[in-house]
């Protein structure tokens, strides 16, 4: 049967009337489309849900969508860098990798995607008896937070993110896709004050399949197809990608292979944008903690 109703959902972070559309998913499946109103900060614009469940006896289940899989191999690899630094070799890495840290710096902005991805699985299904077998899709559309910072951006202005995220044995899959579009926001450390937009191809990596109303993981996203503007500065990355991870803690991480620096050493580094303006190189036996002048960097665990 068609599970059609009125579904109100309440999350610390939004309160909308999500209305039932009939669109493609049999009689039999569940199918929901909301638009978010009248929220209290800046949350989902709209989500779209084709879920399916045993419970309900669907004919025909809606399948997930394909996870992409070169980004759940790169997760591998950020949770275990390979590298070991000494004390002048992590100093010189660090200089080196000056071009390259403003733009890690500029994703730091991203962050608001870790509240996106909690209010769009802030689905609760146990009032439908049907918690242990939801399979489908999520999709989900937001306005990007602008240079304002306002609490309700308006898409377009500020640009937007969509993603389609499978949904399989009532958990949504470690991987999806999606796209940003001219979405503009503010990065720095603490919030800084560097206008950034950009526009890219994104495939996010959860780490392992996230349950409904479980809160969000460090998220890791390749990026393609990116062309970023970070206040006067423009950069195409149309054919080449490029990756980084939102941490828990707000901090920003990316995968560095020091050969590409000129270096012999062997190995891959993690280098992190924190959250107080350091930077930290973490390596296979811990991390050298980094910033900028000619302070050496200090060696700890990681």
């Amino acid at each position: 049967m068609l599970l059609a109703y009125l579904w109100e959902m309440s999350h610390p972070r939004l309160q909308a009337s999500l209305r039932v559309l009939e669109r493609f998913i049999p009689a039999e499946c569940v199918d929901r489309r909301g638009k978010m109103a009248g929220a209290e900060r800046r949350a989902l614009s709209y989500l779209t849900a084709g879920l399916c469940a045993a419970a309900i006896a669907c004919n025909t289940s809606p399948p997930p969508p394909p996870m992409p899989q070169a980004v759940a191999t790169l997760a591998a690899q950020y949770d275990a860098p390979t590298a070991t630094l000494d004390p002048a070799t992590a100093r010189t890495i660090f200089e080196q990798t000056a071009p390259l840290r403003p733009a890690l710096g500029s994703f730091t902005g991203l962050t608001f995607l870790r509240e996106t991805l909690e209010d769009a699985t802030a689905v609760e299904f146990d009032h439908m008896d049907i918690a242990n077998d939801v399979q489908g899709s999520i999709e989900a559309h937001t306005a990007c937070p602008g240079w304002e910072n306002d609490p309700t951006p308006d898409d377009a202005t500020a640009g937007s993110i969509d993603v389609t995220m499978g949904v399989e044995n009532s958990k949504v899959q470690r991987a999806f896709a999606g796209h940003a579009t001219e979405c503009r926001f503010l990065a720095g450390p603490q919030g800084g004050s560097s206008n950034v937009q950009a526009t890219m191809t994104l495939e996010v990596d959860l780490g392992s399949d996230l349950g409904f109303g479980d809160p969000a993981p460090p998220i890791l996203i390749r990026a393609s197809n990116a062309t970023i503007a970070v206040n006067d500065m423009s950069v195409d990355l149309l054919e080449q990608g490029l990756s980084f991870r939102l941490n828990t803690d707000g901090s920003v991480s990316t995968l560095i292979d020091p050969t590409t620096f000129g270096f012999g050493t062997a190995g891959t580094v993690l280098l992190t944008a924190r959250t107080d303006g350091s930077w930290a190189l973490r390596v296979r036996d811990g991390q050298w903690v980094c910033s900028e002048g000619s302070q050496p960097c200090v060696f700890g665990p990681a």
